[in-house]
């Protein structure tokens, strides 16, 4: 039976040692390890800010989007506007025509406009003598006034006759001396018709 005694330097367990070669393989593969940990990791980053100008680019895309159909739709509102604004006054433009037209009826048509009677009537001078009301009839016309002088009144009459424009001859003449101021005289003037057509 044979024994053994690890007290002796042969079996004495012997302390590691490192030479040069080995740590400068150890440190060889840690530089190399970060060196792969720093490209893969700067891939990611280039990869990340790719995505990142990527997703600007669409951004910026959709953007200018936005912008076109906005910049479409005031365009659409604008023309709509001009459009209902033309109708507009095209629809007045068209009642303005109308009005013309009915004004510009000739005057046997018209049967004397009341306008016109009144200027032509505004035009006669009498003395002392005003209209109180003015009534016309289709083609008749009567007139009611009031004077202070009597003899005023056949020379009204008279140039109401002799009017170019009136040329007008009455049915009836009535005349009243006024009620409440007997220094007034009111005179009505019944059914004026123009001398042509009597």
């Amino acid at each position: 039976m044979q024994h053994i005694n690890f007290y002796f330097d042969e079996f004495k367990p012997k302390p590691l040692s490192f030479d040069i070669r080995f740590s400068a393989a150890v440190i060889s593969l840690i530089v190399i390890g970060m060196l792969v940990i720093g490209i893969l990791q700067h891939q990611k980053l280039l990869e990340f800010e790719q995505l990142q100008q990527q997703k600007a680019k669409q951004a910026a895309a959709l953007n200018e989007q936005v912008k076109q159909l906005q910049h479409t739709l005031k365009q659409n509102r604008t023309v709509q506007n001009i459009e209902k604004e033309h109708a507009y006054h095209q629809a007045q433009l068209q009642q303005y025509q109308q009005a013309l037209n009915i004004l510009s009826v000739s005057e046997q048509d018209s049967f004397d406009p009341f306008s016109q009677i009144l200027a032509d009537l505004s035009e006669r001078k009498a003395d002392s003598l005003w209209l109180t009301q003015i009534n016309i009839d289709g083609v008749n016309l009567s007139l009611l006034g009031t004077t202070t002088k009597a003899r005023s009144i056949p020379l009204y009459v008279d140039d109401l006759k002799n009017a170019v424009t009136l040329n007008r001859e009455f049915d009836d003449l009535k005349i009243l001396r006024d009620q409440e101021n007997k220094r007034l005289i009111n005179f009505e003037l019944v059914n004026g018709r123009k001398i042509y057509e009597r």
